[in-house]
């Protein structure tokens, strides 16, 4: 699987929006998840040689698992890292993947996310764009359409996030008045998969 052009997409989509993302984050945290998403997608990018279309999409995975870690400061390279890295686990043997293998690899990553950060939907996180697109590849055979679902019930997830009270990561110090503001972590989930929805 040649995972580069799908990151490649994402890479677009995120600098297209990055200071949007850098000004929602300015509202609530330290204003940087822009342009730290953005740099750890262009890292993988750089490794571009290293993405082959027999490679297995677990190694594939579990490289770009690395990068973003290494790369993307703040809580949101962890996160995203375990994500991807618990996706690699259950792609490992598999150089093609079907929505249904899509849905089982995003659960266990959202998992991750949920043991690592301690936290569940609701809380302003990047979990409430996940966990909603999740739900597009459940029974979705393999229509293209479920990442077009994925991408609007993410969208969705993001703007929901507005009325909510931040209970985990730098967000949580504001208390109350991180209400009012859109998650920058849910809202970079969301343009993922618009551009791999696009892809």
């Amino acid at each position: 699987m040649k995972i580069a052009k799908y990151i490649n997409t994402i890479y677009n989509e995120l600098k297209e929006n990055m200071d949007k993302l850098n000004a929602l984050d300015a509202a609530i945290g330290d204003g940087d998840h822009g342009s730290n998403v953005c740099r750890g997608f262009k890292a993988i990018l750089d490794e571009e040689t290293s993405f082959t279309e027999t490679t297995m999409i677990g190694n594939d995975f579990n490289k770009c698992a690395s990068i973003l870690m290494a790369k993307i400061g703040g809580s949101s390279g962890p996160l995203l890292g375990i994500c991807f890295m618990n996706m690699g686990m259950v792609l490992k043997d598999k150089n093609k993947i079907k929505n249904s293998d899509f849905y089982t690899a995003l659960e266990k990553g959202i998992n991750g996310i949920k043991l690592l950060g301690k936290s569940t939907t609701g809380e302003k996180t990047i979990l409430d764009a996940l966990v909603p697109a999740l739900a597009a590849f459940k029974e979705a055979d393999d229509k293209p359409l479920a990442f077009a679902k994925a991408a609007e019930l993410a969208e969705k997830g993001a703007k929901d996030t507005i009325p909510m009270l931040a209970t985990k990561g730098r967000a949580s110090y504001l208390g109350e008045r991180s209400i009012g503001h859109q998650d920058p972590g849910a809202t970079s989930i969301a343009l993922i998969f618009k551009a791999l929805a696009n892809t």
